[in-house]
């Protein structure tokens, strides 16, 4: 029986086997499934010899077909899943993701880091997507997960180009992130910030502000959990990289970055800031009469940042550079910073107290390949107006409230700090001039310079802010000398200059110091000829004064509450008003010649010495140890003056030994020599004349150019009247020359006889013939003489030999003469006469009016 029921049921699951799993009779499948349900039981029961069902052709397997799209469908969702779905949402993750920091602010700070609140938006923005299909898939993809979760996170910061140092940690509290596209999710979480490698941590720092680096990698690291509703998505370890770049380690929250990325744009640098208040004071410093120099500063700092802190008071200390940038800052001095409120977006002011003790010998002490010490250079740009830079390192005070690794951090960190330079154009108020004396050089000196000696009185106004006694004690200069905004020259004082300062009572805020040099020998370039004769014309026939303005570099030696101090290449600006000469400036010169000697002679040349006597009219004195001069009548030259070792004091000067040359034949030729014979007649004959001195190449031999420029300047002056012997008389500049003191007319001899007086104290001259005509009343003939025996008219007073008269017996003159027999009467005298003094001899035409003629018989 066994083997039976084997065989029948192995006959039955073969049937099983072979019938298809759905029937494709409908039929068959109602009436199976009537109203009365059908169990295995009873179709097992079936008769064996049942025929079994058999499908019709035309039936198709449906149920494989379905299978088979199934199928299809999976393997295609797992290739775009797989390989199109992750790249698209990491792209739209990218692109979509927006984050908006709204705050960041100092919760603490603990004795192993910070504690920080970090607030902002989070939320995703489809519209940055710019790829379609991304964007698509990613909406997608968010709208199914809706959440993020991310449980609390330890990250860590390294920084791989110093050793993979990890210079701090933080921890991240859980954060749950709306996902879909639109929806805003507020972040505010606390974290708490540690430092690590702190040595690493200084270095970075360090190099960053001192330019030493342009560019810094930073990497994260962290162990990232998170899920998404209640499915876990598992622990990711993160990996992230960035570079910043720009000059600080300010950081932002501008961006949010998956993988290796770069910061295109520069991490910002330092904040703009600018100086409110600053003021330097003299400070006692608690012991004796020691004082040291105060400083308060306020400046303001613009915060463009949602960071929002409260800065304890910190201690810090101010420096310069050394000699070159690889020498160690130089300490000025120490300060403290006041509490610093800062604000989110709000400009933050902060104020700050410093001391200057004393200043450091490194300080003041000259470079060694250089003249100027740091102090001068650091002067010389913040007195130029230029940004001079100033370091500021934190320093640690005992008495602090801030953790020992935030001093430490602060205390090796050196911040470089532009000073904003001051303009001191205005810093000289007056500037004058007095007790001048100016002073050729020698001949003898071929690199000879015009000096000039005189009281330097300046009105200086101290910068603002500086309330410290300064007590100036010498000067020295370097500068510039313009008139009409064009430089003639420059004015040098190489050595110290003795001064003096006292501080002027003032209702104004400013501070105004009153400093007295005494400038000796001060040399002058003329650098520019046209100018400078352009300014010495002005001067001398100008009555309003001119103005020369000065811009100089000056050094200066102070006395201070800290010593003794050199200030180098102070730049200065100043007017120097020259008051003009009055009108009559020439007329009241009033030169005067006397003792005259002649030295030699020849055909057409004199050469003679004399003691001339002027005024000088101006306040300024003067030192000439050589000058020559040309004179001329009109544009002919005639000759030429020398004057050695003059010194012009101011008044009256006397007794100055004048050598001169007239030699207007030998210098201008024919007709200079009529120009001179012109001059000389109406000079004898009482008329008034003047003459034009010129300068020239030669005038100043080690000066060419100093000559050449006044020779563009012509001075006229009366001719100087020769002071005459005789009975004391000393005409004036306006008086009548008296060559002919006294006429004599005798009636039976037909003769006349003349009182001459010559000018000469040491020589003869000699009159070699006379032609003249006696008139009355101007027009009628009353003698002629014509005498052409020669004379001699000797030094002093003489009467000249008897000189034959032919009267003019029929004229009314002559009548009128013989009725003046025993008197006098006025005649006119017109006369050619021809003088020898020397070899040079010379035909003068001399016009006299109203001589007194005495009548004899």
């Amino acid at each position: 029986m066994a083997p039976k029921n084997a065989s029948k049921k192995h006959q039955e699951e073969r049937a099983a086997e072979t019938e298809p799993l759905l029937s494709g009779d409908s039929n068959a499948v109602d009436a199976s499934y009537g109203s009365q349900p059908v169990t295995n039981d009873a179709a097992s029961d079936a008769p064996s010899s049942q025929a079994p069902l058999k499908p019709q052709k035309s039936k198709r397997r449906w149920p494989s077909l379905v299978a088979m799209m199934l199928l299809g469908t999976v393997v295609i969702a797992v290739i775009v899943l797989g390989f199109l779905v992750p790249p698209a949402v990491q792209t739209y993750i990218e692109k979509a993701v927006v984050l908006e920091p709204t705050g960041l602010s100092l919760d603490s700070i603990s004795f192993t880091g910070i504690r920080a609140r970090v607030q902002g938006n989070f939320r995703m923005d489809a519209a940055r997507v710019e790829d379609p299909m991304a964007r698509r898939i990613g909406r997608i993809a968010m709208s199914i997960m809706r959440t993020v979760d991310a449980e609390q996170t330890h990250i860590k910061l390294y920084v791989p180009g110093y050793g993979d140092a990890m210079v701090g940690s933080a921890v991240v509290p859980s954060l749950s992130l709306n996902l879909v596209d639109g929806k805003n999710t507020f972040i505010d979480i606390v974290t708490d910030m540690k430092l690590g490698d702190n040595g690493s941590i200084k270095k970075i720092v360090n190099d960053w502000l001192t330019g030493k680096i342009s560019e810094l990698e930073v990497k994260t690291a962290t162990a990232l959990q998170l899920k998404s509703g209640f499915i876990p998505l598992g622990t990711h370890d993160v990996i992230e990289s960035m570079v910043l770049e720009g000059q600080s380690l300010y950081s932002t929250f501008s961006s949010l970055y998956f993988g290796e990325k770069s910061i295109t744009k520069d991490a910002p640098s330092i904040p703009k800031y600018s100086i409110q208040h600053l003021n330097f004071h003299q400070v006692p410093l608690g012991h004796g009469d020691s004082q040291g120099i105060g400083a308060n500063v306020s400046v303001s700092v613009q915060n463009e940042y949602p960071i929002s802190l409260t800065v304890p008071r910190v201690g810090f200390e101010v420096l310069i550079s050394g000699c070159t940038p690889d020498d160690a800052k130089i300490a000025v001095g120490t300060g403290r910073s006041s509490v610093i409120d800062v604000k989110p977006k709000t400009d933050i002011i902060a104020e700050a107290s410093g001391l200057i003790r004393k200043l450091p010998q490194k300080l003041t002490q000259a470079c060694p390949v250089s003249e100027l010490s740091p102090l001068d250079e650091f002067l010389k740009h913040y007195l130029g107006g230029e940004e001079a830079q100033i370091f500021v390192r934190g320093k640690q005070p005992s008495d602090s409230e801030l953790p020992e690794w935030l001093g430490d951090l602060l205390a090796s960190v050196t911040v470089p700090i532009d000073f904003p330079g001051g303009s001191f154009d205005d810093l000289l108020r007056n500037f004058s001039l007095t007790d001048v004396d100016f002073s050729l050089p020698s001949p003898f000196e071929p690199e000879g310079k015009p000096r000039v000696t005189g009281t330097v009185v300046a009105i200086a106004a101290l910068p603002e802010g500086v309330d410290v006694d300064l007590k100036v004690e010498g000067l020295k200069t370097q500068g510039n000398l313009f008139y009409k905004d064009k430089k003639f020259g420059e004015l040098n004082l190489r050595e110290w200059q003795k001064a003096s300062s006292r501080k002027l009572d003032s209702d104004a805020k400013e501070i105004l110091v009153e400093i007295t040099s005494r400038v000796d020998n001060a040399p002058i370039d003329i650098t520019d000829n046209d100018v400078f004769s352009s300014l010495a014309s002005d001067y001398l026939f100008g009555s309003k004064g001119v103005i020369v303005h000065a811009r100089a570099k000056l050094d200066v030696k102070v006395d201070t509450v800290l010593g003794p101090l050199v200030i180098k290449e102070v730049p200065a600006e100043g007017r120097i008003p020259v008051n003009g000469l009055p009108g009559d400036f020439i007329s009241n010169v009033k030169p005067q010649v006397g003792n005259i000697w002649v030295r030699n002679t020849t055909s057409t040349a004199v050469r003679l010495e004399c003691a001339v006597n002027f005024t000088n009219p101006t306040p300024y004195k003067a030192s000439v140890p050589f000058i020559n001069l040309h004179f001329f009548s009109g544009d002919d030259i005639l000759g030429d003056v020398t004057v050695q070792d003059l010194l012009v004091g101011q008044g009256n000067v006397t007794n100055v030994t004048v050598s001169a040359s007239w030699d207007p034949a030998g210098l201008g030729g024919e007709r200079s020599r009529l120009a001179g014979r012109k001059l000389i007649s109406d000079y004898l004959s009482g008329k008034n004349t003047t003459i034009t001195i010129r300068s020239h190449r030669g005038s100043v031999p080690s000066l060419p150019e100093l000559g050449e420029a006044l020779s563009r300047i012509h001075v006229s002056i009366p001719t100087p009247r020769l002071e005459l012997p005789g009975d004391g008389h000393a005409p004036t500049n306006t008086s009548m020359p008296g060559f002919l003191r006294e006429a004599f007319f005798h009636l039976l001899t037909s003769s006349a006889t003349f009182v001459l007086v010559s000018p000469l104290r040491h020589n003869t001259v000699h009159i070699e013939s006379i032609r003249a005509t006696a008139f009355y009343n101007h027009t009628e003939p009353v003698a002629h003489i014509e005498h052409t025996q020669p004379f001699d008219v000797p030094p002093g007073l003489s009467e000249t030999p008897r000189l034959a008269v032919q009267w003019s017996s029929d004229s009314v003159g002559y009548d009128r003469l013989r009725e003046a027999l025993g008197g006098e009467m006025r005649l006119d005298a017109h006369a050619q006469v021809t003088v020898r003094l020397g070899r040079w001899i010379e035909t003068l035409q001399y016009e006299g009016r109203g001589i007194g003629a005495k009548v004899r018989l």
